[in-house]
């Protein structure tokens, strides 16, 4: 495939101009601002397009910037027309007899991707064999100082030819995936180098940290409930031995009273007096009793006092509690489980759906990833899958655990509200309401009128003494000990120490569990304090748990590139990269007239040429006119790799402009060999360039020297300064 003419209206410099080419050698020289620059922009413009769309518009110009390129080949001929405002292509293809077979026309833009845009470069690709203007650049194009003079400047020049662009290199995509890797992980595969630990190391231990706070929590949950239990039973302790010693140290007040009484009133020569008294000292007892009894029906007390309301009282306080304390302990459960978070879905379901589309992209635009890709977004939906599942497993566990503790405490409740209900029964079986309300009141009014239930209990008559008939009961016989809610005979004096030691005893008992009590409750109040810590522990848990999914969802993602990219390095080298050192070999065999048959790329990308002797050379022992040689026999072969069956023209813009004499010839004669296959224009100003092409009756474009006016010669100095950066 040859370039066989460039048409360009109100390009540039160029109104109306068309500059025919031929197979072989074509030269245009021109001095600088003559339109050579221009020229050879026009061919990458009509084939994509301009980003920049007033750049080659003549200034004060209405009319469109028009470029048109013809294609000439034995079986096919394609004319394509670019109107570079607009955008507008047309693409008309011809038989060998310039008979109109196919035409394509639509409005092909850089800036958007219109629905015509994939079929276009599908066009091109099939026509010419390229459909990306990096790559082609790269490729057919050859501009001033591109050729190397070091073997340091040929490696880069072949890592930059062999990548399409310097940014775009799979070595300096890789490090970066592994520099990502590393900034996430410690355990690296592919070094041996032992680091510290990463982000994710650091999220890891932290959570197991957490993990070992949350095991103390749960025993310091444990110890809690083992010291309110504690409490509870002190608390009832206390309360009897207190009533015990109040009682007892009643009786002995009591006693004491009595025997001063019956000192005074029992004289044994006064037997009429005696009777007297013991039935004024009876009347006085009923009435002090009525009276006793008046007052506790007052206070809502019933008359007489049931044996084990005192009990029933108690069990009911206790019950209260715990059942208040079982609620205290499921609050913080229950809040746990609603504030657990379910993984989202959508994520991974997202992902999925990115790799498809960039697979379907991939399939449209390289057809030779489509396979690496395809595994990619394999490995990638598993992933995401296989964190979701994980995540929710997890969640799901965490949820089953927090339920089972609270249907443990619900059962608690329950047993203690069966046992409050047992209670309540009692309660109306002997007469009492059984609402809480009315429970407290009486167990206030036992707290305010204990002395009187006391005095009441020793005026009570003893079961042991009955009247007998005809004899009067002396005050005496009336009062009994209330010990156990039995009666029992009353203390002598000379059981009255033993009696005081043993409520002193009492007394310092009460004392020193009061001091224990003391110390559980501040005991309790630590544990509710780390507690509450343990509660902060929780939410920033539930965040690392978040971010530790994120880092190994990234690590997988990471994990599976590089292994992706690292597989197409090494088919690359194994396969892609020896065939294209064939193509090479091919060229470097012209190009060098045989001296050098065969070239072999190193992973690293430096290079050595097999000599006629069979030895390899390196490339530190060529000298630069062979090396310029190689330098255009690999263009030419990866031009001829990546568009196999057709081969398209060359173009060197002032490429040797800076080669001596005596190089100069040699490049000269190496491009005259590789003329043979492929269409060689070379852009220049030199004119030892144009004696060489007059002398060896190349095709020669001459363009005008003619200085146009300042405001062309401006617009083409423009022209010139925007082409370095195009380039």
């Amino acid at each position: 495939m040859i370039l066989r003419s460039l048409e360009l209206k109100s390009f540039g410099r160029f109104n109306d101009k068309t500059f025919e080419f031929r197979r072989g050698m074509n030269l245009v020289v021109g001095a600088n601002e003559a339109g050579k620059s221009t020229m050879m922009a026009s061919i990458p413009a009509v084939l994509f397009g301009l980003r920049d769309k007033q750049r080659y518009q003549p200034w004060g110009s209405q009319q469109g910037c028009q470029a048109v390129l013809q294609f000439e080949s034995q079986q096919r001929n394609i004319r394509l027309e670019r109107d570079v405002v607009t955008d507008q292509v047309n693409l008309f293809q011809y038989d060998g007899m310039y008979h109109l077979m196919d035409h394509f026309s639509a409005q092909i833009a850089l800036s958007h991707h219109p629905e015509h845009y994939q079929q276009y470069f599908q066009l091109l690709r099939a026509l010419l064999g390229i459909s990306d203007e990096p790559l082609f650049r790269a490729t057919q194009f050859v501009g001033q100082g591109d050729f190397p003079t070091t073997s340091d400047e040929f490696e880069r020049f072949l890592r930059t030819i062999l990548s399409g662009f310097t940014q775009g290199d799979s070595e300096m995509v890789l490090r970066s995936l592994k520099d990502d890797y590393d900034a996430v992980t410690s355990d690296n595969p592919w070094s041996g180098v032992t680091v510290s630990p990463r982000e994710l190391e650091v999220v890891h231990d932290a959570l197991q940290d957490m993990a070992q706070r949350q095991q103390q929590s749960d025993e310091l949950l444990a110890e809690l409930e083992q010291v309110r239990q504690q409490i509870v039973s002190l608390k009832g302790e206390l309360a009897e031995d207190r009533q015990q010693l109040d009682e007892g140290l009643n009786y002995i007040a009591w006693i004491q009273q009595q025997w001063q009484i019956e000192a005074e009133v029992l004289e044994p020569d006064d037997d009429e007096r005696s009777e007297v008294a013991n039935a004024d000292g009876e009347d006085g007892i009923a009435s002090e009793r009525q009276q006793l009894e008046q007052t506790l029906r007052d206070a809502g007390i019933p008359v007489p006092v049931p044996e084990d309301l005192t009990r029933l009282l108690a069990d009911a306080d206790e019950v209260r509690h715990q059942m208040v304390a079982l609620q205290s302990e499921m609050i913080p459960f229950r809040d746990r489980l609603q504030k657990v978070r379910h993984p989202d879905w959508k994520r991974p379901f997202l992902f999925m759906l990115l790799m498809i589309v960039a697979g379907q992209s991939t399939y449209f635009l390289l057809p030779q990833w489509t396979l690496g890709v395809a595994i990619l977004a394999g490995f990638g939906a598993v992933a995401g899958w296989g964190w979701f599942g994980c995540r929710f497993a997890k969640v799901k566990r965490n949820c089953q655990g927090l339920q089972e503790k609270i249907a443990a405490l619900e059962q608690r409740r329950d047993q203690e509200q069966q046992r409050l209900t047992a209670l309540d029964d009692e309660f109306e079986a002997m007469g009492i309401a059984s609402s809480a309300v009315e429970l407290v009141r009486i167990q206030k009014a036992f707290e305010q009128h204990h002395e009187a239930l006391q005095r009441l209990a020793a005026l009570m008559p003893c079961e042991d003494h009955q009247s007998e008939p005809g004899r009067a009961v002396t005050a005496s016989e009336r009062a009994c000990a209330h010990d156990e809610a039995s009666c029992s005979e009353h203390l002598t004096p000379e059981d009255l120490p033993e009696a005081k030691s043993k409520l002193d005893a009492l007394e310092h008992s009460i004392h020193n569990r009061e001091a224990d009590l003391l110390a559980l409750v501040r005991h309790e109040a630590v544990l509710l304090g780390r507690l509450a810590e343990g509660e902060q522990d929780v939410r920033h848990r539930e965040q690392l748990e978040q971010r530790q999914g994120v880092l190994e969802q990234r690590k997988q993602v990471l994990h599976c590139a590089i292994d992706v990219l690292q597989q197409s390095l090494e088919e690359f080298h194994s396969s892609s990269l020896q065939c294209f050192e064939k193509r090479i070999a091919k060229y470097l065999r012209k190009a060098t007239q045989n001296k050098y048959s065969a070239i072999a790329i190193e992973q690293d990308f430096s290079a050595r040429l097999k000599s006629r002797n069979g030895q390899w050379v390196a490339l530190e022992q060529l000298s630069r006119g062979t090396m310029d040689a190689v330098c255009l026999a690999i263009r030419l072969g990866l031009s001829h790799f990546l568009t196999p069956g057709k081969t398209l023209p060359f173009f060197l813009d002032d490429a040797l402009i800076n080669l001596d004499g005596e190089r100069l010839q040699e490049s000269v004669t190496v491009l005259e060999r590789l003329s043979a296959d492929h269409q060689i224009i070379l852009f220049s100003h030199d004119e030892r360039l144009h004696k060489i092409a007059a002398r060896r009756r190349w095709h020669v474009i001459a363009l005008s020297e003619r200085r146009s006016r300042n405001v062309t010669r401006n617009k083409e100095g423009a022209e010139d300064a925007g082409q370095l950066s195009f380039l």
